[in-house]
């Protein structure tokens, strides 16, 4: 037998057994044990670690990968691209024969979002394009508007807007085309790109 505290030949102390399977620990080692672990380790040593590692997370910081982020793929770039050169006579905000660009399942969040195309159209005219976010149709406030200075000359113009989308998860933004006097109209080069920049 070897003694944890005393002097090893029955003086008082708690006794632990040199064979691994003999040990059985007597009514005041168990006391002892139970006090070390709940008093001792269990509080004050506990409560000491808790308030250096709250300390040490707002001195230090707390730097985590995003790639460490199981499932997380909100603030990303995402975007999408028509290169068809399409026409509208429409004077009311439609999809041209390729719809879009589009985004579909965007989740939940606020978003800075930008969008441009080229146009083309007799000299004069006007061109506007715009976006229609979870269906709703497109709204004058975010629209682009284009004047036609000469004809067949080429304009492109681009905008930024921020939008808080709450669709569920499955969000989407689609871009739209319309002129002024139902005069045609040629959109061409369409982009549309979004970075979610915050949670809900």
């Amino acid at each position: 037998m070897s003694s944890l505290f005393g002097n090893g030949n029955g003086g008082s102390g708690i006794q632990f057994s040199s064979g691994p399977l003999d040990f059985q620990p007597s009514e005041r080692e168990r006391a002892f044990r139970d006090w070390l672990l709940r008093d001792v380790l269990g509080t004050h040593a506990y409560q000491d670690f808790s308030s250096w590692l709250k300390d040490k997370l707002v001195i230090d910081g707390l730097e985590v990968p995003i790639s460490q982020v199981t499932g997380f793929s909100g603030f990303t770039f995402q975007t999408a691209e028509v290169g068809d050169s399409e026409a509208t006579t429409s004077t009311s905000y439609t999809d041209l024969t390729t719809p879009g660009p589009q985004l579909t399942g965007l989740p939940d969040g606020s978003y800075a979002i930008f969008y441009g195309c080229t146009v083309s159209a007799a000299a004069g005219e006007l061109a506007f394009s715009s976006i229609s976010i979870n269906g709703a149709a497109a709204s004058a406030n975010d629209e682009i508007l284009a004047t036609l200075h000469a004809a067949s000359y080429f304009f492109t113009p681009t905008r930024l807007v921020t939008k808080t989308l709450t669709g569920g998860g499955g969000n989407s933004i689609r871009m739209k085309y319309r002129t002024n006097g139902g005069v045609s109209v040629t959109f061409q080069r369409r982009w549309l790109s979004v970075v979610k920049y915050a949670n809900l």
